[in-house]
């Protein structure tokens, strides 16, 4: 029995560092070996070959990151885990390989000053409706981009997160699956959401009369001038030229997502919540990933107990306690 390619379906990745393109998963450098025959240098080989030039969807850069080589390993040693139990091989050649460690990103963020300086340069784009509802939702890329207008409804102020659009190579932009299933989310919507939403809409209906047969209505409430969905480099492109326009420091788009999550704690909402409304698949992938801004929000906890039980500093109270 040989090593089939080992894949790793899209939105099973815990981590919150987008989803992962379908071609990215595949593995077929060990597809020639025997299953019998695999050894754990030829799967430590296999994860270092990957982290050099392990990218199949296309992008410029050919390395995998050290978080996606990590999910291979996990399925790897799964599986092998499998093959030991029903007695095809006689040990998981993956226990004896040390997988690479989760490159720790310094995750970018804007405070509110910033996210309406951006607000503001980007009202002129084709891509402001995007912005402000990524901006004041959380939402991952690909999930406003797969939103039709059925899946919204704007008088109760709530969006239906059931679908997800990502770019694989050589089919360009496609529907897929959440990243998880706790991405499937109902996410309320500010009212300044639905009313930018509102006027998006009517301005995209005079695109779709202006192009006439051209338009291929998909329903969704993200499209290009022809209906189509817009591609994810087109709309990193813009993205960054609006950043520099507003003097802000260069982000990635989902790094709106981080922004939304770090107003969202330093508001004071609860990390359960922001969970949910984040579609995180545990509330600890909240905690580990936004515990940068936690420390504070522990300080004003013990604060806020303090003069529950003494008063404020200055109280009269307070001074009668010491």
């Amino acid at each position: 029995m040989r090593v089939r390619s080992v894949q790793v379906s899209v939105g099973h990745r815990e981590d919150d560092q987008g989803p992962v393109p379908a071609e990215v998963c595949r593995s077929p450098s060990l597809g020639r070996n025997l299953l019998t025959k695999l050894t754990p240098m030829q799967t430590q080989a296999h994860y270092a070959q990957s982290m050099q030039s392990g990218r199949k969807d296309g992008k410029r850069r050919a390395d995998l990151s050290s978080t996606t080589v990590l999910q291979h390993h996990r399925v790897l040693h799964k599986a092998l885990e499998c093959a030991v139990k029903w007695q095809i091989v006689a040990r998981n050649a993956a226990d004896a390989v040390g997988p690479p460690r989760r490159e720790r990103r310094e995750l970018r963020t804007l405070d509110a000053d910033q996210v309406r300086a951006l607000l503001q340069k980007a009202q002129d784009t084709d891509y402001y409706a995007l912005i402000y509802v990524a901006v004041n939702t959380g939402v991952r890329m690909g999930e406003p981009l797969s939103l039709k207008w059925d899946d919204v409804d704007l008088a109760e102020g709530m969006a239906h997160i059931r679908r997800s659009m990502q770019r694989i190579a050589g089919e360009g932009m496609v529907e897929a699956d959440t990243k998880t299933h706790r991405s499937r989310r109902s996410v309320s919507l500010p009212p300044s959401v639905a009313e930018v939403l509102r006027k998006h809409r009517v301005g995209q209906r005079q695109e779709r009369w202006l192009a006439g047969e051209a338009y291929a209505d998909h329903g969704l409430m993200f499209a290009t001038v022809l209906g189509s969905p817009p591609d994810l480099s087109c709309i990193g492109k813009v993205f960054r030229r609006i950043l520099k326009q507003a003097g802000l420091p260069n982000m990635r788009f989902h790094d709106l997502r981080h922004t939304h999550a770090s107003l969202m704690l330093k508001a004071g909402v609860h990390p359960k919540i922001a969970s949910e409304r984040l579609g995180h698949a545990a509330i600890g992938i909240t905690l580990d990933t936004y515990s940068h801004v936690l420390p504070n929000r522990q300080e004003e906890a013990a604060r806020k107990l303090d003069e529950q039980l003494f008063g404020p500093p200055e109280s009269k109270e307070r001074q009668g306690c010491n």
